[in-house]
């Protein structure tokens, strides 16, 4: 059974912008020790929604966004003041001024010392990430329909591994090494694949800013009697209910469609997420010769 509707009539009465809340929380701890968990917490969310919520409203992640801010106050304060680089480089949460350097050197394209010798105006304390946070949330205009499925569990067997934010080409990387092998897997559903994201999976473990766990799939019928091919792995697929997205056109377009629905959609229902992975299914509907059609976006809710 299913139900269809529009965003509009998901709420009489939006939920606050959940990213605006977390850029304000930032802001006031900047100084503080911070992570993506503790931020996730004091918004409400579990950590993997919300980097999804967070990513597709400013196009990078609570880590990466935490970092950049923290490196844009240093430079104030090298215009500013005359705090010593490695007091800045401890206020940064940096282990080391040699770290801190490299990073700072990275974005703004000079070191801490050539810097400080510079005023630029860029830098004064009108330009804050809760201006810029409001500044990238105004969405275009974008309309999605959703509709609520309920889904008995199924399993899949695919190639998986970590991402940083924003890792199209090396996702699409692994969609080809994953196609090249499909045929080694047995029983499996014909006409269907899967791409699943998930916040952990036990054969896998994400490393410095990975953020997430995508996996190339195939659905299949009976996972207890198939021998699971060398290097591959299985995800299950739990039973429940889930919003679902259909995105029409170009596959390139794909993550225009998922940043719309994490960035505007979702944080503007009533959704409560399960604690599940969220996935793309490719049918008939999909042409992979065009890399052109329809592919539904399922997102677990309670």
């Amino acid at each position: 059974m299913c139900a269809g509707f529009k965003q509009n009539k998901l709420s009489e009465k939006p939920k606050s912008n959940l990213v605006l809340d977390a850029v304000r929380y930032i802001e006031l701890h900047l100084d503080e020790d911070l992570n993506p968990s503790l931020v996730a917490t004091q918004i409400g969310y579990s950590e993997f929604h919300f980097h999804r919520i967070f990513l597709a409203a400013l196009g990078e992640s609570v880590s990466e966004y935490i970092r950049r801010r923290r490196l844009h106050e240093a430079a104030r304060r090298l215009v500013q003041g005359d705090e010593s680089i490695m007091n800045l480089a401890l206020r940064c949460k940096f282990e080391s001024q040699e770290a801190f350097t490299r990073a700072f050197k990275k974005q703004f394209g000079e070191t801490p010392g050539r810097f400080r010798k510079q005023i630029l105006e860029s830098f004064g304390p009108a330009k804050t990430g809760l201006k810029e946070a409001t500044q990238k949330t105004c969405w275009r205009d974008m309309e999605m329909e959703c509709k609520i499925v309920s889904r008995e569990a199924e399993y899949a067997i695919g190639m998986g591994g970590s991402f940083i934010p924003k890792s199209v080409p090396a996702i699409n990387a692994l969609w080809n090494r994953f196609l090249s092998r499909s045929g080694e897997i047995k029983q499996s559903k014909a006409g269907l694949a899967l791409g699943i994201c998930c916040n952990a999976h036990p054969d896998l473990k994400k490393e410095n800013d990975e953020c997430i766990i995508y996996v190339a799939a195939l659905p299949v019928e009976h996972f207890d009697e198939i021998d699971l091919p060398e290097g591959m792995l299985v995800c299950k697929l739990e039973a429940g209910r889930y919003a679902v997205f259909t995105h029409k056109g170009p596959l390139r377009n794909l993550p225009e469609s998922i940043n719309y629905i994490w960035g505007e959609f979702i944080p503007n229902s009533n959704f409560k997420f399960r604690d599940a992975p969220d996935f793309e299914l490719y049918d008939e509907r999909f042409d992979p010769d065009k890399l052109d059609g329809e592919i539904d976006i399922y997102v677990p809710i309670e």
